[in-house]
């Protein structure tokens, strides 16, 4: 006869290694895993950031100079400096790029400076069109060395005071600027526009030293040289200017005893922001046209 109570112990242990069977498998599972992976094998996984996997720092600049009143020197230049360096993340080596933007003055030109600089919108006042330029007025000083128009790094910090002209931002941005020296200045301005980014659309100076100047006053502006060419094909006449400023109007008169101007429309380009214009060619065998530019309001 078999005891009863040998029931009751022969289930419990198979409920014992019922519970323990799936502990077994995962600890047969983990050995097998190490297992397959053998040691000194020389494999190993890539190390994404390790130093010598880290990409080099990389710096490229470029120069735009400006001769304002076309006299042979330069008087300003635009300097556009990138910087490339990268750091560490989960899925390798990112790049990070930061771009800044200087003005640097030439030859004993100055820039119109605040005294305080902004966090976010540096130490170079914008000035609206119509505003006055000359002695610097409180809060004010014109200064000698290169000022930052725009600092920005990938891909969410952006300073400077050309910052809304980098975002597109519509509108002029007028700079002052000084092209003589402290004791004969001769006061002037520099307009920036989302047409041209960092490359000034146009500008203008005075005449005469130290006499003051209306920023984005047409007749401040330097005198243009026209130039006729043919199209590409040679089918068209065709109209370009130095310097080569946009935001200009454009007119044309038939030569005869009173020449009327009339002004020429561009579809293609209404605000001129490329220096030139395709002309329609239609004029009558014998006529004589004239052409005649000058700064829009």
């Amino acid at each position: 006869m078999i005891p009863t109570n040998a029931f009751s112990d022969v289930a419990g242990d198979t409920c014992r290694r019922t519970n323990f069977t799936p502990r077994l498998m995962r600890f047969a599972t983990l050995i097998a895993l190490v297992v397959l992976v053998p040691r000194g094998s020389g494999q190993s996984w890539p190390c994404l950031t390790c130093p010598e996997s880290q990409p080099p720092d990389s710096v490229t600049a470029s120069t735009n100079r400006f001769d304002l009143d076309a006299n042979g020197t330069t008087d300003f230049e635009i300097v556009n400096r990138q910087e490339t360096t990268y750091y560490a993340d989960l899925s390798g080596w990112l790049p990070r790029t930061s771009t800044t933007i200087t003005l640097v003055p030439n030859g004993g030109c100055q820039i119109l400076v605040s005294d305080v600089s902004d966090l976010f919108a540096g130490d170079v006042p914008i000035l609206a069109r119509g505003d006055e330029i000359g002695v610097a007025s409180s809060g004010r000083h014109w200064g000698a060395e290169g000022r930052v128009l725009v600092n920005r790094v990938e891909p969410t910090f952006l300073f400077g005071p050309l910052a809304p002209v980098w975002n597109g931002a519509p509108g002029r941005f007028y700079l002052g600027i000084n092209l003589g020296n402290p004791e004969a200045p001769i006061y002037g301005w520099l307009c920036f526009t989302r047409d041209r980014g960092m490359t000034p659309i146009n500008w203008g100076y005075s005449r005469e030293p130290s006499a003051p100047v209306i920023a984005g006053d047409p007749g401040t502006a330097p005198e243009f040289k026209l130039k006729m060419g043919l199209t590409e094909f040679g089918h068209l006449p065709w109209l370009s200017w130095e310097p080569g400023f946009g935001g200009v109007i454009v007119e044309e008169g038939v030569l005869e005893s009173g020449v009327v101007w009339d002004e020429v429309e561009n579809p293609s380009d209404p605000e001129y922001r490329v220096p030139n214009l395709i002309l329609d060619g239609s004029a009558p065998p014998g006529e004589v046209r004239l052409f005649r530019l000058r700064l829009g309001p």
